[in-house]
């Protein structure tokens, strides 16, 4: 017995070790300017909404600065214990998640990939990979992340009562689009 437990110590601290060296991972592409003020202008972009008066269908665009700049400011208290720095990137019709994802002991640089389309006016996502530190999330997670991130999304949307209703996302290279059409 006392053997087991000399074993379990020694495997419970090349545990810990092995955790408090894991570092490096994925780096953002570029530089963003966080800023209040790109906080607000995410806030206007919504406010000040585009409409095409010969479709009707009302346009939202956002830029990469915004939308990392509202959420460095408005990240909730309880997301905010595993997430600091989060920088967003529009790449080749992807959004890249990037930020230093803090857990228990340890804190690794990571990135997260999804894709995002419409099907049946509603957002479907797909989680393409996450790494975080030099270790990738195994494409089993991923899916089942991607399940639960559909369910929400779906949760929240089904509260909406509004006249509109999501037509298209696109994603070129800095810039988020949204479009929306009357129901």
């Amino acid at each position: 017995m006392r053997k087991l437990s000399v074993l379990f110590v020694l495997m419970m601290f090349i545990a810990a070790t092995l955790a408090c060296q894991i570092s490096g991972g994925p780096k953002p592409p570029r530089t963003l300017l966080i800023s209040q003020a790109e906080s607000k202008a995410f806030e206007l972009a919504l406010t000040n909404i585009q409409v095409n008066s010969q479709t009707g269908i009302l346009t939202i665009t956002l830029t990469e600065t915004q939308v990392s700049s509202y959420i460095t400011y408005n990240l909730k208290e309880d997301f905010a214990k595993y997430l600091r720095d989060p920088l967003v990137f529009f790449e080749a019709n992807q959004v890249h998640l990037y930020g230093t994802y803090l857990g228990e002991s340890i804190q690794v640089d990571g990135r997260i990939i999804m894709e995002i389309a419409v099907i049946n006016f509603a957002p479907k996502f797909n989680l393409v990979s996450a790494e975080f530190g030099p270790i990738p999330v195994p494409s089993p997670i991923l899916k089942t992340l991607t399940d639960q991130l559909d369910k929400e999304v779906a949760k929240a949307l089904a509260k909406n009562t509004t006249e509109y209703q999501l037509d298209s996302i696109t994603l070129n290279t800095g810039v988020l689009t949204v479009s929306l059409k009357k129901k």
